[in-house]
């Protein structure tokens, strides 16, 4: 079950690398298609974020125990709920929402994803 937690977190970091990237080098082209506009300031403080979420997804890959890595997918899985229902509010609002449809989706894959693993090792009592 580690190896489908690690494909997870992989993928996060993945993810999470191409926010940074867009929130830093290419912040006009990921704020087109939001609501949000072009906020250079604050695309630049999640861009940061993205980096420090990446740097403790990378710890905890080679370094973390087991259970450290449960716990971060916990925390991711809920993160991507909040994300994806952020994104999905404005696609009720409507207009400019081609990114939001991508964020929102992107990140309710995640929570299905991360909520089938989490059940699957709560089911064989794996926790380490």
């Amino acid at each position: 079950m580690e190896k489908q937690i690690n494909w997870f977190l992989r993928i996060w970091a993945l993810g999470s690398s191409w926010a940074a990237l867009a929130q830093l080098g290419f912040q006009q082209l990921g704020a087109a298609g939001t609501h949000w506009g072009y906020t250079p300031g604050w695309q630049r403080e999640i861009g940061f974020w993205n980096l420090g979420l990446i740097l403790i997804i990378l710890q905890a890959l080679f370094k973390g125990t087991y259970n450290a890595k449960l716990q971060i997918t916990k925390a991711l899985v809920l993160l991507s709920f909040l994300f994806g229902t952020n994104h999905f509010i404005e696609v009720l609002k409507g207009g400019a929402i081609y990114s939001h449809i991508g964020g929102a989706t992107e990140n309710y894959i995640a929570v299905i994803w991360g909520s089938i693993l989490l059940i699957k090792v709560g089911n064989t009592k794996e926790i380490k």
